[in-house]
């Protein structure tokens, strides 16, 4: 982001009397309810390109780390196919307990400072980081912990909020009560990735959009909100990119 698109930014919240909020603090407070929205779009989206891509990701065997997992939402779909260690990081501790009361044996580190101590080097399979590299401030230092626990060979799957929606004003947020909660973020473009990923030596394997079409219409229409979807349309989203560590 920009410094005058931040300026802007600041200046909309503060306009419309909104504040953000961090993400620990944010999350503490959405997991409660998390697991209870059936009309939010992004996870709708989210799930959507999780199982299309996830479908050339062998991960029986296999150890992964869910950087973000927040309260497991695709662990079922994983554990489906038998992995050999599945590892959940996450800001918030709430998210965490929620995940540990659908996961009773779940193996779960609340994440500081981006670090991974848990995970020798060289030990990771596959690497997934689903709706949360945004939250990341250190991007260039997070991800060289990644490579440091991933092993030659290994995968990496992120999925995102797409910098085209942000940089149009869409915001992460949630409702909480009669309150609106905005998450504190920051925008990482595809070049700013693309070029961490070639110093890292990861091969992009895969990457695809997810904007706003007639697929999606129904989530509009059940709000009232045509409008934003005519004035949207064919704005992207959301986005998946798999990666390969590759030496």
């Amino acid at each position: 982001m920009t410094l005058l698109q931040h300026i802007k930014r600041k200046v909309r919240l503060l306009v419309q009397g909104k504040k953000e909020m961090d993400a620990v603090r944010a999350y503490d407070r959405w997991a409660a309810t998390y697991d209870d929205q059936p009309g939010n779009l992004m996870i709708y989206l989210d799930d959507e390109v999780f199982t299309a891509m996830m479908r050339n990701v062998a991960v029986e065997n296999k150890v992964i780390a869910d950087i973000g997992c927040g309260t497991g939402r695709h662990w079922p779909k994983l554990f489906a196919h038998r992995p050999l260690r599945l590892i959940g990081y996450d800001v918030s501790a709430e998210m965490l307990d929620k995940l540990r009361q659908k996961f009773p044996p779940a193996e779960t580190h609340v994440l500081r400072d981006h670090l991974l101590p848990e995970l020798p080097d060289s030990t990771c399979d596959v690497i997934i980081c689903n709706l949360a590299l945004g939250y990341i401030k250190n991007l260039p230092a997070a991800l060289q912990e990644w490579d440091r626990v991933l092993k030659n060979g290994g995968l990496v799957f992120i999925t995102d909020m797409h910098p085209e929606a942000l940089q149009k004003g869409a915001e992460r947020s949630f409702a909480h009560g009669k309150e609106k909660v905005v998450i504190k973020n920051y925008l990482h473009t595809f070049p700013q990735l693309q070029a961490l990923a070639q110093t890292l030596h990861w091969k992009e394997q895969a990457f695809t959009e997810r904007r706003v079409d007639e697929a999606i219409k129904f989530f509009y229409e059940k709000q009232n909100a045509l409008h934003i979807y005519e004035q949207s349309y064919h704005t992207a989203l959301l986005y998946g990119w798999l990666f390969k560590k590759e030496l």
